[in-house]
């Protein structure tokens, strides 16, 4: 299985969750961006190759300590943000 995604398969994805912002890659750097582009009014496609981080992103997990598995939770249930990865 190839575990790259082709610049065409992404904008597919992104265009279809119509976000103000694309992260790729949620991370510890991508991550804290994406929540303070949501803190800010935004919306935004995360896109992470790692189906656990996804899930657990999901899950309202988060494992980045400054941010809070509320604020992961809150952020998913007003709908802000799109998580997009493999196989999610």
């Amino acid at each position: 299985m190839n575990r790259y995604i082709g610049a065409a398969q992404l904008t597919a994805l992104a265009e279809a969750a119509h976000p103000d912002v694309l992260v790729i890659r949620l991370a510890h750097v991508g991550l804290p961006l994406a929540a303070e582009a949501i803190r800010s009014g935004l919306t935004v496609a995360g896109y992470h190759l790692g189906r656990v981080v996804l899930q657990g992103l999901n899950s309202g997990y988060s494992y980045i300590s400054h941010l809070r598995p509320t604020e992961v939770t809150a952020t998913l249930a007003r709908g802000s943000v799109t998580l997009l990865g493999e196989r999610l």
